[in-house]
């Protein structure tokens, strides 16, 4: 489906929080954000995945540093990240890895 604007039902419980989605002949829905997901843009990297370099990604990205996706990039099989810090990159798929948790973050 496709968001289509803010909630329709103003009666629903948390309706300040959900957003009418458009499916077409099957109809509109009003969803909670917990109950969207992004579609895969390439392989199973999906809008906002939080993703770690695996490999130095230009002159700014070292293997390590984590980072969250924007959207597609420019080049086939990369997408555009934000590593923090002004660096926005095209980064190819294969120097990417799916982060299990943001640093500083692990719990006991």
């Amino acid at each position: 489906g496709v968001v289509a604007g803010p909630c329709s039902s103003l009666g629903l419980d948390s309706f300040q929080s959900r957003v009418l989605v458009d499916f077409g002949a099957k109809g509109r829905y009003n969803y909670t954000r917990a109950q969207l997901a992004f579609e895969n843009l390439v392989g199973d990297y999906a809008k906002e995945d939080k993703v770690v370099a695996t490999s130095t990604i230009g002159a700014h990205v070292r293997s390590g540093d984590f980072g969250v996706v924007l959207k597609l990039g420019k080049a086939a099989d990369s997408l555009r990240c934000d590593f923090g810090d002004a660096r926005v990159v095209d980064a190819p798929v294969d120097a990417l890895a799916h982060a299990s948790f943001w640093a500083g973050t692990e719990t006991s």
